[in-house]
């Protein structure tokens, strides 16, 4: 009796470090799973970064270029409104001096 006793305890004993291994062994593939989630969205978050980063870089070379152009729109109109200024000067001389002559 005293050995089926023995037996049996061993046997316990043996059933439950089975279990405890078996508990210890799914906790860390449960601990490997969450830090392979985690590193997956930390990576999933830095490409949306990346995008988000890229589009911004776009959208502002796309404003530069864009004010660039009004820049050189608003010299272009300058430098036409002062050439027929001048023109408009250039005649008005021009008128003067004909009429200086007709009155001679």
């Amino acid at each position: 009796i005293r050995k089926e006793k023995k037996r049996k305890a061993k046997l316990e004993k043996e059933k439950k470090a089975k279990e405890e291994a078996e508990r210890k062994k799914q906790f860390k593939l449960q601990q490997q799973k969450i830090a392979a989630e985690k590193a997956e969205k930390e990576r999933i978050a830095q490409e949306e970064a990346k995008k988000l980063e890229a589009t911004q870089k776009e959208r502002d070379r796309k404003r530069r270029l864009k004010e660039k152009e009004e820049e050189l729109e608003r010299k272009k109109k300058e430098e036409e409104e002062r050439i027929a200024a001048e023109k408009a000067k250039l005649e008005e001389e021009k008128r003067k001096v004909l009429e200086m002559k007709q009155e001679m």
